[in-house]
């Protein structure tokens, strides 16, 4: 069984899950891979999902070398996006993204290199993670009917305001957010959906590449290492 733990327990030896929120591991399928399911991959379905990325779409996600990041290369690709841009923050992230992305580094005028690189006056999609003023630039980048979900604000910079209603409807633009976990806690069976729904797609030959796992020991050089963008994809503890 593998569950989504709504109150956290991610480095407990016991952890109590919610029925609603728990699925059975489908026979053969490695139990540390299927752990990285009910947070990282379910909330990059979730995006694609709620984003409507598609077929010809431009996107762009701001910040592209995390987990989720490199689970929604994969699910754009087989959305069939037709140009997926990633935000890095440095060439040595770069050089490890995922091959559906054309990577492009953070910092002053991240949108307009990132538009320059996709060859288009605007994104169709954005699937922005950063907030506070890459937030901002973004909302410039889009094309008509474009499409921004925020599910997150690693920059702990202030949010900016929204558009007026006005220039969203004028636009055709959407701005919607996303959180897995306020799903999980008010809405399970929302996030569940999520869950089950990856491991469907894995039936169907989605790849779930599986996690660096390490010992108690090495779990406090492991988050170092993921604080400083040295990691790739997911780590799991063996306790």
């Amino acid at each position: 069984m593998v569950a989504f733990t709504v109150d956290g327990t991610g480095l407990a030896d016991v952890a109590v899950a919610r029925a609603g929120l728990t699925v059975p591991v489908p026979a053969g399928f490695d139990l540390a891979t299927a752990t990285t399911i009910p947070l990282t991959w379910a909330t990059a379905l979730g995006l694609v999902r709620v984003s409507h990325a598609g077929s010809g779409d431009t996107v762009l996600v701001t910040a592209a070398s995390g987990g989720v990041g490199s689970a929604l290369g994969q699910l754009l690709a087989r959305q069939g996006a037709a140009r997926v841009i990633g935000g890095v923050r440095s060439p040595a992230q770069a050089a490890t993204l995922a091959a559906a992305y054309a990577p492009v580094i953070q910092g002053e005028g991240f949108v307009a290199r990132a538009l320059q690189t996709a060859g288009v006056p605007g994104f169709d999609v954005v699937l922005e993670s950063v907030g506070g003023s890459v937030l901002a630039s973004v909302l410039g980048g889009l094309a008509v009917g474009g499409r921004v979900v925020s599910y997150g604000a690693a920059a702990g910079e202030p949010d900016p305001a929204p558009p007026p209603v006005p220039d969203l409807r004028t636009q055709n633009l959407t701005i919607t957010g996303f959180s897995i976990l306020n799903r999980a806690r008010k809405a399970p069976p929302k996030a569940l959906s999520l869950i089950e729904g990856v491991l469907a797609l894995t039936q169907d030959g989605l790849h779930i590449p599986a996690p660096a796992v390490v010992d108690w020991a090495e779990a406090i050089d492991a988050h170092i290492a993921q604080s400083e963008g040295r990691s790739r994809g997911k780590t799991v503890v063996r306790l």
